[in-house]
C-alpha cells in the first residue's frame, strides 16, 4: 500500500495531466467530408513568426447567428495556415485569432494564451458576405512588430496555390481533395 506522500504526488500528476490535455483540446487538423455542394471551404494564412506566439485558432463569427452560438472555430495547422469546410452562404466576420507562446514574467513563466482581434479598418474580412461555393481564399497576412506593438498588414506570401498544396493533407479522402485538386489545376 503507498504512503500517504505518494498517494498525493500521483493523485497531483493525474490532476495536472487531466488539465494540461483539457485545456489544450482544440479542432483535428483534419477537415470533415464535404456535406453538400451549396457549401465553401474558407482558408488563409497568418505569419506569425514576430508575434510572441504561434496560430492555434481562429474564430469565424456568423452575423446574424443563426444558431445559439454564432462563433464557428476554424481549424489551424501551427504553421500559419487555418480553414474552415462546410461553410454555408451567409454573413460572417473573421473576428479573433490566438495561440500559446512561451512567457518569462514577475509571476509566470510557461506557455500562456495569446488573444488577437483583427483589425476593424483595412481587412476586407471583418465582414463579408460569403456568396459563392466551393473554395475561397480570405488572403496570407503576417503579424509585424512595430515597437511595442503589433500590426496586422497583407504579405504577399504564401500564395493560394501554396496553401492548397498544404491543405491537400488535410483533406485527404473526401470530397474537398478533389475540388482542391481541380484548382490547383487552374492556377
Amino acid at each position: 500500500m503507498p504512503n500517504k506522500k505518494s498517494l498525493f504526488l500521483i493523485v497531483n500528476l493525474l490532476v495536472i495531466t487531466a488539465l494540461f490535455y483539457g485545456c489544450s483540446a482544440r479542432l483535428s487538423k483534419m477537415a470533415e467530408e464535404q456535406d453538400s455542394s451549396d457549401t465553401a471551404l474558407l482558408f488563409g494564412y497568418i505569419d506569425m513568426k514576430d508575434a510572441p506566439s504561434n496560430l492555434e485558432s481562429v474564430n469565424l463569427r456568423q452575423s446574424p447567428p443563426r444558431s445559439s452560438d454564432p462563433n464557428i472555430p476554424m481549424r489551424a495547422d501551427d504553421e500559419g495556415l487555418f480553414y474552415r469546410e462546410n461553410v454555408p452562404k451567409g454573413s460572417y466576420s473573421l473576428s479573433t485569432f490566438g495561440g500559446r507562446g512561451w512567457t518569462l514574467g514577475f509571476l509566470s513563466f510557461g506557455k500562456e494564451r495569446y488573444y488577437y482581434t483583427f483589425p476593424d479598418e483595412g481587412f476586407k474580412y471583418k465582414k463579408f458576405n460569403l456568396t459563392k461555393t466551393g473554395l475561397v481564399f480570405l488572403g496570407s497576412y503576417k503579424m509585424n512588430k512595430v515597437k511595442s506593438k503589433y500590426e496586422f498588414v497583407d504579405a504577399g506570401s504564401p500564395t493560394e496555390k501554396e496553401l492548397l498544396t498544404k491543405l491537400l493533407a488535410y483533406t485527404a479522402g473526401t470530397k474537398w481533395e478533389k475540388v482542391i485538386k481541380n484548382r490547383l489545376k487552374q492556377l
